[in-house]
């Protein structure tokens, strides 16, 4: 198995090296896994029906290729069992591991009308926003370079709408990052040969420096639990090459000025904001006479077309949003960052006013062009700003710790060998 990108792949315990083994190597790995030797760093068994394994150069750590999938999560590395467990620095963490399980189990299942379970839970897929979304998904292309040799499509999911698999049509490989194996199984269904795909946590991503050339994040940074994020962003401008640029669609949560003056709710405008919504009720009406469903909330209701109700499985993706106060002090002053729009109204707003029929979708065409007439305003004061990354040419940019030390797999995997293609 040789797929042409190990060499831009890195351990993500360590940040060493990452090569595949060969074939008497990975025959010697799966001996020490028989005979109860070797673990997972998080302590687990080894389990897993190996195809292929990527290995550092002291054999300190070996990552299981599963279905063409390259397993890179740091617990899942494969050590000498006698050795510790997962340094705290690199475990998921609780948050990480209920998005992954959410994904796993709910997220990526397919509904009866054959959507993902995902959009039908966080999306307006009634046919009068369907146009409006369609242009927002649209827009982020502006953002990243239209081609080159690496795509980084953090948190890719399944690529479930068809404007996403227009995104690395100039490029030679989509590098699908994602902590959902199940969401990885659904991208290599549609993009084949021309994706990668790799099972990861996007705050200890194993992509070595500047070697994408433009990255896409959609919906993924406020799900990282608070205290991560910087760091997060930080790895994202950390694999871009000089000049590349990349573009994250993250969300204000509650403190978008435009949904708290729209959307009812307590505090001090309260009386303003009804005001304001019953204009707005009178001018368009109701199109979801239950009112707005939030994200936590929304699992386990109807679903947007009302046609398929969805399990609760009582798992949750943690919601984390920062405010823009936390961008400009914890990004700008490190990043070659800004803030535009991508959406500037949000799932409930669409489904609580944005009425069936011919008004509704030319208020938000009207909509549409004035986010893309102001769209520093619209980024700044509405519910999903996109916020655009450049790394300038020679920029020294920001670097990560990295933690752990290799734990040398014993006589499983001999330290002679050599390390290459399997055949």
């Amino acid at each position: 198995m040789k797929t042409g990108v190990e060499d831009i792949l890195r351990c993500p315990v360590s940040a060493a090296d990452l090569a595949l083994l060969a074939r008497a190597d990975l025959q010697l790995l799966k001996a020490g896994i028989q005979s109860g030797r070797l673990r997972h760093l998080n302590g687990a068994p080894v389990r897993l029906d190996l195809e292929a394994a990527l290995a550092t150069p002291d054999r300190g750590f070996v990552y299981p290729v599963v279905n063409g999938i390259f397993v890179l999560l740091p617990g899942m590395a494969i050590v000498d069992g006698s050795g510790p467990v997962i340094p705290a620095e690199t475990d998921i963490g609780a948050s990480t591991e209920a998005v992954m399980r959410f994904y796993d189990e709910v997220g990526w299942k397919k509904t009866d009308d054959n959507t993902y379970a995902d959009a039908q839970i966080f999306e307006d897929l009634r046919p009068v926003s369907q146009e409006y979304i369609h242009m927002c998904h649209m827009r982020l292309r502006q953002h990243f370079p239209k081609r080159g040799t690496y795509l980084l499509d953090v948190a890719s999911g399944p690529i479930q709408y068809p404007e996403y698999l227009t995104y690395s049509e100039g490029y030679e490989r989509r590098l699908c990052a994602d902590v959902s194996f199940a969401a990885l199984e659904g991208a290599k269904q549609k993009l084949g040969e021309c994706g990668v795909y790799i099972q990861c946590d996007i705050q200890h991503l194993p992509i070595k420096d500047r070697v994408v050339d433009g990255f896409v994040s959609l919906h993924t940074l406020y799900h990282v639990p608070a205290q991560g994020q910087r760091r997060a962003f930080l790895e994202l401008l950390r694999v871009l090459k000089d000049e590349g640029r990349g573009v994250v669609v993250y969300s204000w949560g509650s403190r978008s000025l435009l949904m708290r003056l729209l959307m009812p709710g307590p505090g001090r405008l309260r009386g303003a904001r009804q005001v304001m919504c019953e204009l707005v009720r009178r001018l368009m009406g109701r199109a979801n006479a239950a009112g707005p469903q939030s994200r936590a909330g929304a699992l386990g209701g109807a679903t947007a077309r009302g046609a398929v109700a969805l399990p609760d499985t009582g798992i949750r993706p943690g919601f984390y949003a920062h405010d823009y106060a936390w961008y400009r002090r914890e990004l700008a002053p490190v990043c070659n960052t800004e803030i535009s729009c991508w959406r500037s109204v949000s799932v409930p707003f669409l489904k609580r006013y944005i009425r069936p029929g011919s008004f509704g979708r030319r208020f938000l065409r009207a909509l549409f062009w004035l986010e893309s007439s102001y769209p520093r305003f619209f980024g700044r004061y509405g519910q999903y700003p996109a916020m655009t990354f450049k790394r300038p040419t020679g920029s020294r940019g920001p670097g990560q710790p990295t933690v752990g030390d290799g734990r040398r797999l014993r006589s499983e995997v001999s330290q002679t060998s050599a390390v290459g293609d399997q055949r």
